[in-house]
């Protein structure tokens, strides 16, 4: 169980069967900064597909600093506070994007944000691939 941004607990169980697509990111980190608006333009891609989920976990150990940080930047993402999450998977850098198949398996891990590639692309390509 995580805790939601506006509150309440997020059942990771809920997602069973569904590819999910977890991001770690903080609020002092630029290169997050650089991906979340990459990120929410592939959520935008997969908003009618109801198999997919996106999750952007906070890192963060000030949670008071979270919401004004998203309601600034305007992030739509569904966001939670990692609650431990971030040690379990083992993450070492953020951000961190892991992608999750339907089986609940790791289809997907990578560390950091390389502003060469096209991040909606790969993350689509990787999407596609954890769905089959």
């Amino acid at each position: 169980k995580l805790t939601k941004l506006e509150g309440g607990q997020l059942k990771l169980s809920d997602f069973q069967g569904k590819v999910i697509v977890v991001n770690f990111w903080a609020t002092w980190c630029g290169p997050c900064l650089t991906e979340m608006p990459l990120l929410e333009k592939t959520m935008a891609k997969y908003q009618q597909d109801r198999e997919v989920v996106f999750l952007a976990l906070s890192t963060d150990e000030e949670h008071d600093d979270v919401a004004p940080f998203v309601k600034q930047h305007k992030f739509k993402l569904p966001i939670a506070f990692a609650d431990g999450l971030d040690a379990a998977f083992r993450i070492s850098s953020i951000p961190t994007t892991i992608i999750f198949n339907r089986s609940g398996e790791i289809s997907f891990r990578q560390a950091g944000f390389n502003p060469r590639e096209d991040f909606v692309a790969k993350l689509s390509e990787k999407i596609e691939a954890a769905k089959k």
